[in-house]
């Protein structure tokens, strides 16, 4: 169950705790914002041409360039922003 209380700028406190540099690697620019709300990655396990939406899945927070607007992907488990019940 996610946390009803994560904001933008907790989400950019974790990622500074966990070290991570936060400026675009596509420009360099220092102004990260968060995208809001969450997304899941899929992952496959074959590279065949099909796509199997039932897969495990990735929950990712993505950090936004208020530059340029390129955007990483970051693993919501391994920053710690989800409840684990």
């Amino acid at each position: 169950m996610a946390d009803i209380n994560i904001t933008p700028e907790g989400i950019l406190e974790k990622l500074k705790e966990k070290g991570a540099k936060l400026s675009c690697p596509t420009c360099g620019g220092k102004d990260i914002g968060i995208a809001p709300g969450f997304t899941s990655i899929m992952l496959q396990n074959k590279i065949d041409g099909s796509v199997n939406v039932n897969g495990p899945h990735v929950p990712a927070i993505y950090t936004v360039c208020n530059k340029c607007g390129a955007m990483t992907p970051h693993a919501v488990a391994v920053l710690e922003i989800l409840n684990q019940k």
